[in-house]
């Protein structure tokens, strides 16, 4: 062995059963995402590589380590191999890495492996003739075998024949079955696969892509008498149920091997080391119990016994196997399989292509990776932890001086974090720190440096999505499965931004005389203060933050006091980014002290306020008296105008989703329906009905839609919209707080209003909650009065399929952004801001930039 092989990255998708969630992704697509997030978090160049080994057990044609090399962008010039060991086709091909790099013939390897039970090939054998006689005969994709080993071989009967080989009854096996699902959903609940988990954004007949993040298979309300009524599943009288053994599933893995010297040399950190390993064939009729051959050979290898494993990880394709392999390995069963996002069901021989993962399970299972907002901090899920938070300033994390207030938990009202609330002083020291980066450097800094730095926080917040939405959904509610998403889009809007660093030029003047020379550059402004939100915090913190960066400022951020806990841990990122010291700050506490210290400070030269108009007006008269520039983006009242030829289906979907999304907690929330009178009832059916389908509750949980309010003050607020719609309008779904198990959060569900008048109070003032006020009209002339009778003007939507009406009432709406048949449709490239009281200037877009940009004219008089 001439060196060490090492891990430096692995990365997985949730694992989907077949025919559900992944179902529509081929194999080697799978692979290509988690082989080009591997490469990402590796931070290692593609052209390192010296080979690319993928397995896929059961292919659809082709080779796909070839494929998936090329489509992650590895050079033509790398290879690609594909290799195959049934159950252990992942596993084989990091061995084959490791090999590889042990005999000194390369020194880099992207290994993984993927498959699509879902998508398994059918066959057609040859025919015997240019016209057959008889019909063509189709065939499975699976491995054949000769006739004389019967079906054993194929796994059909491979459990039913370990059973009774070593003597493990049913209730055996429904035990360990048990157990498995039992630590499946622990560790999901637990949030322990975030780290390897990539989510997967499947695309959808109609819509936006859905977010896949967490595995399919563990069953929460299995018990052991559920389990006991099932019948055997492959011979009569058997023990093999499909409670204790595998179902098939779609997903893909990947893992990036160096040697520890490369490594080393590139200045990456491995994760783990590869110390050995072994293969073993048994006979096929009890295929799934080679380890008790294969351990000792590769514990002999290591130098080890089986006494030093601290935990260990074996394929469940059939519990009758896992339990045969404990015994006769004599394994203590606490150390087998203890934290697993997978039960039997979830690996059947044929779709272990991505086996490999588990070499990284077992090392994080042993050293937890833990991270931290500068006090003592959990890797679990914050919710009762007692957090103690700094402000960051000049690159590091210092304590307040003064008071602290109370971060609470909206889904269950108990305290989460206490942070400092930032003095005058502490606001000024984080001022002067932005200043003395500015003015050392950073304005210097050139285009592709800024550009670089962006990119490198693009990556680290897509790679930390999963804990970056665990925190906001614990913070201020959202379900998790949407803020994860919230950070993934966050991710590209930074990239986005990147992008422009180096775009950022100026003009050349054409003048009358010949001797002259007249330009514009465009300078940074100096020091911006962001004010963020608790709404999308991570998101509005980077809309501001990322096209400021780009232009060369610095940036002193604070956040909102209801959920400051995202932009702490974004403060990580930025620095294991790389930006300078002080370039990026952040001060948590109120708005009355520390937001108006901050946009009263003389050192800023921007304000850039993200809240309600109240407050926006407040910061703009503050920066008014010092002449300061500023980017505001407020309130809204947005309407949403439904025609009555518009798809109906459709336009109730989204009316539902674009006021109820985040609870409603969202300027851009379309909180005002106009139905066509001729199609309001028909068409109020469907809302409803969507409506009332909302899930609401617990937002850890995958299948939430809708979580709690930020505050009981808020809470108490929206009731109190409701209150005074009942005189006058009729409830027609919802308005009532929730019980139950939702008792000590601040839930509410989708409330739809009927009935309602543009002059009442429910329509004219920002609610910032699930409630839907819904407005009849008559025709279009009147359908544009009432969208433009407010004061606001961020967004409005239009549903018609009539499309010269739909360009017609789109211009006429007064808001900044107008959808046509569709709502919440935002993205980087484009411009988003107000009319009227919802703001000034633009996030998004090259518009976003301007802000923080001056322009100096440069005349020059040549001789």
């Amino acid at each position: 062995m001439t060196d060490d092989a090492v891990i430096l990255s692995a990365v997985r998708t949730p694992i989907g059963e077949a025919g559900r969630s992944l179902a529509t992704i081929p194999a080697w697509e799978l692979g290509t995402l988690v082989a080009k997030e591997a490469i990402a978090r590796a931070g290692i160049d593609p052209a390192e590589f010296d080979d690319v080994i993928f397995g896929e057990t059961i292919g659809g044609g082709g080779g796909v380590g070839r494929y998936v090399g090329l489509a992650a962008g590895v050079p033509v010039e790398v290879p690609g191999l594909s290799v195959t060991r049934a159950c252990a086709t992942g596993l084989e091909a990091v061995t084959q890495a490791a090999t590889n790099i042990w005999a000194g013939i390369g020194e880099a390897f992207l290994t993984g492996g993927c498959e699509s039970m879902t998508q398994q090939p059918w066959l057609m054998r040859k025919p015997d003739s240019a016209f057959p006689r008889r019909p063509p005969e189709i065939i499975t994709a699976a491995p054949t075998h000769p006739p004389e080993m019967g079906t054993q071989v194929v796994g059909i009967n491979v459990g039913e024949s370990s059973a009774k080989r070593f003597g493990i009854t049913r209730e055996e096996q429904d035990r360990w079955a048990l157990r498995s699902h039992q630590r499946a959903v622990a560790a999901i609940d637990d949030h322990r696969f975030e780290r390897e988990i990539l989510p997967v954004a499947v695309p959808q007949r109609k819509g936006e892509p859905k977010i896949f993040a967490v595995d399919e298979r563990p069953r929460r309300d299995t018990s052991l008498e559920k389990l006991a009524a099932l019948k055997a599943h492959y011979q009569e009288g058997g023990t093999v149920t499909a409670g204790n053994a595998s179902g098939i599933n779609d997903a893909g893995a990947a893992v990036v091997v160096t040697s520890a010297k490369r490594a080393g040399q590139l200045g990456l950190k491995p994760r783990a080391i590869i110390r050995g390993w072994a293969s073993a064939g048994v006979d096929p009729a009890y295929t799934g119990t080679g380890p008790i051959e294969a351990v000792p050979k590769a514990l002999k290898r290591a130098g080890l016994a089986i006494d030093d494993l601290d935990l260990v990880e074996i394929n469940e394709a059939f519990a009758a196997q896992t339990i045969a392999c404990v015994r006769e390995l004599g394994l203590d069963s606490a150390k087998v399989n203890v934290r697993r996002d997978r039960r039997p069901a979830d690996r059947h021989p044929a779709a272990r292509a991505r086996a490999h993962r588990r070499t990284l399970r077992l090392r994080d299972d042993v050293r937890r990776r833990r991270y931290g907002f500068g006090g003592d901090h959990r890797a679990d899920r914050l919710t009762a932890v007692a957090t103690t938070t700094k402000h960051f300033v000049a690159g590091e994390w210092r304590a307040g001086a003064g008071a602290s207030m109370t971060d609470v938990n909206p889904t269950s009202g108990k305290p989460l974090a206490e942070f400092p609330i930032g003095t005058a002083e502490e606001v000024d020291g984080a001022v002067r720190a932005a200043r003395a980066a500015f003015e050392g450097g950073w304005r210097d800094a050139t285009p592709n440096v800024r550009r670089k730095l962006l990119l490198k926080l693009a990556q680290l917040v897509a790679d930390n999505a999963q804990e970056l939405g665990r925190i906001a959904t614990d913070d201020m509610g959202m379900p998790w499965a949407f803020t994860m998403g919230e950070a993934i889009f966050t991710a590209e809007y930074v990239e986005y931004y990147a992008g422009w660093a180096d775009k950022l030029d100026g003009a050349t003047i054409p003048l009358s005389a010949s001797n002259t020379l007249d330009y514009t550059v465009h300078e940074p402004r100096g020091v911006v203060a962001a004010i963020v939100p608790w709404n999308a915090p991570l998101s509005l913190a980077l809309w501001r933050a990322a096209p400021a960066l780009a232009a060369g400022n610095a940036i002193v951020i604070k956040p909102s006091e209801l959920a400051p806990l995202p932009i702490l841990r974004l403060m990580d990122l930025i620095a294991e980014a790389g930006f300078p010291p002080g370039v990026v700050n952040c001060v948590t506490g109120s708005g009355s002290e520390t937001g108006a210290s901050l946009v009263d400070h003389p050192g800023v030269d921007v304000v850039a306020f993200t809240g309600s108009t109240t407050t926006g007006r407040r910061v703009a008269e503050a920066a008014g008296r010092r002449l300061i520039p500023v980017s505001l983006e407020l309130g809204g009242k947005s309407a949403n105008v439904v025609f009555a030829d518009a798809d109906l289906d459709a336009a109730a979907v989204q009316a539902c989703v674009g006021c109820f999304v985040n609870t409603g907690q969202q300027c851009i929330a379309g909180s005002r329906l106009l139905v066509e009178r001729s199609i309001h009832d028909a068409f109020m059916e469907k809302v409803t009905a969507f409506a009332r389908g909302f899930a609401v509750g617990d937002p850890m949980q995958p299948t939430t839609q809708m979580g709690p309010l930020i505050s009981e003050r808020q809470l108490d607020r929206v009731l109190d919209f409701i209150g005074s719609a009942k005189t006058d309008a009729n409830i027609a779904l919802g308005g009532e707080r929730l019980g139950g198990d939702l008792a000590d959060g601040y839930f509410v569900p989708p409330t739809v209003v009927t009935g309602v008048r543009n002059d009442m109070r429910i329509a004219r003032e920002e609610i910032f909650g699930p409630v839907l006020s819904v407005i009849p009209f008559a025709d279009e002339a009147e359908a544009i009065a009432i969208a433009n009778d407010t004061d606001y003007g961020l967004a409005g939507g239009v549903w018609t399929n009539d499309l010269s009406r739909a360009h017609r009432v789109a211009r006429a709406i007064q808001a900044g952004t107008v959808w046509v048949n569709s709502w919440l449709a935002v993205n980087p490239q484009a411009p988003f801001g107000g009319y009227k009281s919802s703001g000034i200037g633009r996030e998004g877009g090259r518009e976003a930039i301007d802000v923080y940009l001056q322009t100096k004219n440069v005349y020059v008089q040549l001789h």
